[in-house]
């Protein structure tokens, strides 16, 4: 669907009445709505994507298509409706036909999504499980290069992997100053569980007459990236966006205006605001405003393309840089498990030893929960500690033996 919008109110309100340090939940409603990334709709849960964040993810779309048609995934479409609901029910966790999402949050958890969701097929494990992996990293690569957000690859709990399923990977971004985890892509081995349940074999070329049933893997990224990017980026003020994910870079403001429209390009998060009067075309020096650094700077005329150029470069790397920075600082190594509520309680992000277990995961998130802490296992972070021998698990009632130190936080989806 196409739309075009004539003129805007100049005294709509542009300012966020809610910090996002105060009431997170509340300024991050109010800034995808204000920023023009969304419109509510008569339906609650139910979201209209206006041109701004289509236009972002258009540019994620064309990302991963580039990617996956480098390595000969194709595109297909498939219809709405699902012939094989008993099926679907015993190997989907969110299949479920009877779940409702009670509390909706635009982006992240929605009644209705934009979702990019692929599969593939081989003849044996091994080449399957690269898969695995080899989607992983085209995800990570999409938030680092575009997003400029750093990601925490991992592998999913028994308790969170894909129901059916071998094993899944995740990654996770994490908002530090709010202690917030979000599942920000998946990849995950199917193995031949599906393909059994849905007869999808292959003759063996070694043994004529013989059928095997082939290996599945399955890759997920939506648009709750775009929640991901409001969330870790944003400010009081609004949208702080990569350049590389700006639907524009770069805007110019005639001097002598009202700052209305400087606010309204700075709440849309565009990464430079150039000023440009009379005297500044005279002097050859144009002033401008760097969204992500919120500060000022002069650029010469004559070589103004190629330095924007070069700044937008510099903001991008800096984007990630700095997050990636924010990110290591924010996550604790934790033993001890009255340290692990307390922290918990405080939204912290904990490394802590685990034992890898079902029903000790089960156990751990049963006593947050009567402390009332909405926290739980994020994943199992492929880069471990150097040394776990002689830590305990953390969960005190445990007696297993650590098997890895696992990442533990408030989710929000």
């Amino acid at each position: 669907m196409s739309a075009r919008f004539g003129a805007r109110l100049v005294n709509e309100n542009l300012s966020l009445n809610m910090s996002k340090n105060v009431d997170f939940r509340d300024w991050y409603k109010q800034l995808v709505t204000k920023s023009e990334l969304i419109d509510d709709y008569n339906l609650p849960g139910f979201y209209i994507l206006r041109p701004w964040a289509f236009s972002i993810w258009e540019t994620v779309q064309k990302y991963m298509g580039e990617r996956f048609q480098e390595i000969g995934v194709k595109n297909i479409s498939l219809p709405l409706f699902a012939p094989f609901m008993d099926k679907l029910e015993e190997r989907y966790e969110d299949l479920f036909p009877n779940r409702w999402i009670e509390n909706p949050i635009p982006f992240i958890y929605s009644r209705e999504f934009l979702l990019q969701e692929g599969y593939s097929g081989f003849t044996n494990r091994e080449e399957s499980i690269d898969e695995v992996y080899k989607m992983l990293d085209i995800y990570n690569n999409i938030y680092s290069d575009l997003f400029a957000i750093p990601v925490l690859k991992g592998r999913k709990s028994e308790k969170g992997k894909l129901k059916g399923s071998d094993f899944s990977t995740s990654i996770q971004i994490i908002e530090p100053n709010n202690g917030i985890g979000i599942q920000a892509a998946s990849s995950t081995h199917l193995g031949q569980n599906f393909s059994k349940k849905f007869s999808i074999y292959f003759d063996n070329p070694k043994s004529p007459g013989e059928k095997e049933y082939i290996w599945l893997t399955r890759y997920t990224l939506s648009i709750r990236s775009i929640g991901a990017l409001v969330m870790t980026f944003g400010d009081d003020f609004g949208l702080i966006l990569p350049p590389k994910l700006a639907p524009i870079q770069v805007v110019i403001i005639p001097v002598g205006l009202d700052n209305y429209k400087s606010d309204y390009w700075k709440l849309k998060g565009v990464p430079i605001q150039l000023e440009i009067g009379l005297e500044n075309l005279i002097s050859r020096q144009i002033p401008l405003n760097i969204r992500f650094y919120n500060e000022k700077c002069i650029l010469c005329l004559d070589n103004l393309a190629s330095e924007l150029n070069v700044l937008l470069k510099k903001i991008q790397s800096d984007m990630l840089k700095i997050k990636t920075k924010e990110l290591n600082d924010c996550i604790e190594m934790c033993l001890d498990w009255e340290l692990f509520i307390s922290k918990l309680e405080r939204h912290s992000i904990l490394l802590s030893p685990f034992c890898g277990h079902l029903k000790c995961e089960e156990s751990i998130e049963l006593m947050l929960n009567s402390k009332g802490i909405n926290s739980k296992l994020l994943n199992i972070p492929f880069e471990q500690p150097k040394d776990y021998s002689g830590k305990k698990c953390i969960n005190p009632k445990c007696k297993e033996k650590v098997e890895f130190f696992a990442l533990f936080g408030q989710s929000i989806c």
